[in-house]
């Protein structure tokens, strides 16, 4: 026969109260904060740098007109290496868009147009702009012709030694049957010079 074991509320209240303060502890357990980085957002925006081209010239751009484009390059042959560089980049543009005087041998070209542009500058009595053009067609294909008109424009600036160091270039250089009036002015020039003679305004032979 089972016996039922009641307790009085005071039994139970010690009861509860003892299981409470022996039951298992709760800790807090506290967990450190970790920083996590924003993703930061990506650009969708096209790049504004401007790709080159590989073996497209750099520098003055052709345009539509191949001749303008053939001049430039002139200009160009003038400057540095690196500058000739890129006029032949641009003479092979004119020469692809029919400026036939930019089409053939890179150095004979220049040389052909600097050449064109000193004796305009001389028929404007621009002496010592016209040197430049002259020296750069020299420099690029030897010949008489610059080495004469480079000692007339000295001899204009009354640079009498540079000018007859450079009738002296042209006589040495210059074929004796297909230069024979330049030849005479030069040595004419010269002998003046070492007396201390001034060049006179007369036209020398072209």
């Amino acid at each position: 026969m089972k016996q039922t074991l009641t307790l009085s509320p005071i039994a139970l209240a010690a009861l509860w109260a003892l299981l409470t303060a022996c039951g298992p502890a709760t800790e807090q357990v506290v967990v450190p904060s970790v920083g996590v980085a924003e993703p930061q957002p990506t650009s969708t925006a096209p790049e504004t740098a401007e790709e080159e081209t590989p073996g497209a010239p750099s520098g003055p751009k052709c345009g539509k007109d191949p001749e303008g484009c053939y001049w430039q390059a002139v200009e160009l042959a003038q400057g540095s290496e690196s500058e000739r560089r890129r006029a032949t980049g641009l003479l092979l543009t004119a020469c692809k868009r029919g400026a036939t005087e930019a089409c053939g041998d890179r150095s004979k070209v220049l040389a052909k147009g600097s050449y064109k542009l000193a004796l305009k500058l001389i028929d404007k009595g621009e002496w010592a702009s016209a040197i430049g053009y002259l020296a750069t067609a020299d420099q690029l294909v030897p010949g008489a012709q610059p080495k004469y008109w480079m000692a007339v424009c000295f001899d204009r600036q009354a640079k009498s030694q540079e000018a007859k160091s450079h009738y002296e270039s042209f006589l040495a250089f210059a074929n004796p049957d297909k230069y024979i009036d330049k030849i005479e002015y030069a040595k004419k020039r010269i002998e003046e010079i070492d007396k201390g003679v001034p060049m006179s305004s007369s036209t020398p032979p072209p």
